[in-house]
């Protein structure tokens, strides 16, 4: 019995353990299986997040790269926006001017010398007779003009010269125009009131191509259609219909001197320098040439007397040192309005004297001398077109005073 009940001890304690081994498996069986239902569902849980949160990562990344673009791109687009105004800053604004290299597309062209157009006595020819250039307002009353200062015994104006080009591509070879006179009275010095307009056509207007620029003159005669203001200081230019492509030429050559000349797009209201940016930053004078009618006048230059501003006035002078006698001074001639004197040698200059035309703005001309002497000098200036005269005098053993006297002689 004893052995019976200790067997079955054994038998129930065996299957006992076995129960709870099976117990303690499937309970750590269910575990494990939470436990990696957990793992995967933490896994999706945190995939499903990075999918999530990979949107908006992906946007914050994206917005500020737009907000870069728009603050570095937008500006320079409105910026290249605004700046299309071929030069003159208004979209759509007509040019100014316009170049015949600028039309031919050419950086630069090379000058064909034009046939001379004057020969008169006392012609005022400022360029060189070869263009490099040409220019035109491009619209159908352009005006091109140059600034002239006429002798002042310049009576009136007997022709002007225009060297005029055109492209092969206009309609026509022949341009009618008008050589036109302005006042030098506007602002600055500008062209101001209009004194005369005389018709003219060239005809065989020469074409310009192939980089080379190909010009001509054409004389018109003026005479009594102008009338002379009491300033000798005018305008003459050409009016003709710039957008038919014809051009005055334009001298560019360093050795020119650069001369006071306007374009004007607006019939005269307006006026712009021919030498800006905007029509020829390499402009030094136009194809305009004035050949303009002397006064007869009493002055003829020697030794001791020089004439100045176109031969009207004379110059001359006496000088006496202490215990000497009085001697006359001798005269050098510089430029058609000044020159020098010299009384004991021709080294040794004792004064200088100049003339200038001052009507324009007091309507007298003016005296101006300086001396390096203190030796008693008397200066003479005789205005032979009027037979007026002016006489200034340094006394002896003083240093010579300069003279600055504006209302020496009246004009005209």
């Amino acid at each position: 019995m004893k052995a019976t009940r200790t067997m079955r001890i054994t038998s129930t304690t065996t299957t006992t353990t076995r129960t709870t081994t099976r117990m303690m498996k499937a309970k750590d069986a269910r575990y494990a299986t939470r436990a990696t239902r957990t793992r995967r569902a933490t896994r999706a849980t945190k995939a499903r997040s990075r999918s999530r949160g990979s949107r908006p990562a992906t946007c914050w990344r994206v917005l500020p790269c737009l907000g870069l673009l728009l603050c570095l791109g937008a500006a320079p687009a409105v910026a290249a926006a605004a700046g299309t105004g071929g030069g003159q800053g208004t979209p759509g604004a007509p040019a100014v001017a316009q170049t015949l290299s600028q039309r031919l597309g050419l950086q630069s062209m090379v000058a064909q010398a034009a046939p001379d157009c004057t020969g008169v006595t006392g012609a005022i020819v400022v360029d060189d007779g070869a263009f490099e250039n040409a220019v035109s307002a491009p619209v159908a009353n352009g005006l091109q003009v140059m600034r002239f200062d006429l002798p002042a015994n310049a009576a009136g104006v007997q022709q002007v010269c225009v060297a005029l080009t055109r492209l092969a591509a206009s309609s026509t070879a022949d341009l009618p125009f008008a050589v036109v006179f302005y006042a030098a009275d506007g602002p600055s010095g500008t062209p101001g009131t209009p004194l005369a307009s005389v018709p003219a056509t060239a005809t065989a207007v020469p074409v310009s191509a192939n980089g080379s620029v190909s010009t001509q003159f054409y004389a018109v005669a003026i005479g009594s259609a102008l009338t002379l203001p009491a300033a000798r200081t005018i305008y003459v230019g050409a009016q003709f219909d710039g957008s038919q492509g014809f051009f005055v030429g334009v001298d560019e050559s360093a050795t020119t001197q650069v001369q006071t000349a306007y374009v004007s797009t607006d019939g005269g209201s307006t006026w712009t320098n021919a030498a800006s940016p905007q029509v020829d930053p390499h402009f030094h004078a136009f194809g305009i040439r004035v050949d303009p009618i002397l006064s007869q006048t009493n002055c003829v230059p020697t030794t001791t007397a020089m004439c100045l501003q176109g031969s009207r006035f004379q110059v001359a002078a006496t000088f006496q040192a202490p215990s000497a006698a009085q001697g006359q001074a001798q005269t050098v001639q510089l430029t058609d309005d000044s020159g020098y004197l010299w009384f004991f040698a021709a080294p040794n200059i004792e004064a200088i004297v100049k003339v200038l035309n001052g009507c324009a703005l007091n309507q007298h001309f003016w005296v101006f001398a300086g001396g390096l002497t203190n030796v008693e000098t008397m200066i003479t200036v005789t205005d032979t077109q009027t037979g007026k005269m002016k006489t200034y005098t340094n006394p002896q053993n003083k240093a010579f005073q300069p003279i600055q006297d504006t209302s020496a002689l009246p004009c005209p």
